[in-house]
């Protein structure tokens, strides 16, 4: 068994033991796509990097003054919400989403 198999056991004796409960389709793509980050880990970890100046500071960018200004009034503010409560614009409450097959 070469060292990507190997690498491949442990990660799919880890989805195991962390009581994962995937296909097996699933838990072989899961497991190659652990052990392609690994590999990209170490080749990142070897690159041999010259130790340099720092690089130069960024220099903060010049702001405007923060001044009060008049805004909309309320009124035309919420005018094309579809719905309003008080002051504010009210929105539907959401429990779930249709994607993961649940209904609200």
């Amino acid at each position: 068994m070469g060292a990507y198999e190997e690498r491949i056991e442990v990660i799919r004796r880890m989805i195991r033991e962390a009581y994962l409960a995937l296909p097996g389709e699933e838990e072989e793509k899961l497991a190659k796509e652990v052990v392609g980050l690994l590999d990209n880990v170490e080749l990142l970890a070897a690159l041999e990097v010259e130790e340099g100046p720092p690089p130069p500071a960024v220099e903060p960018a010049e702001l405007r003054e923060d001044l009060a200004r008049p805004s909309l009034p309320l009124p035309r503010a919420l005018a094309n919400a579809p719905d309003t409560h008080d002051a504010f614009v009210a929105v539907p409450k959401i429990l779930a989403t249709e994607e993961k097959g649940d209904k609200p």
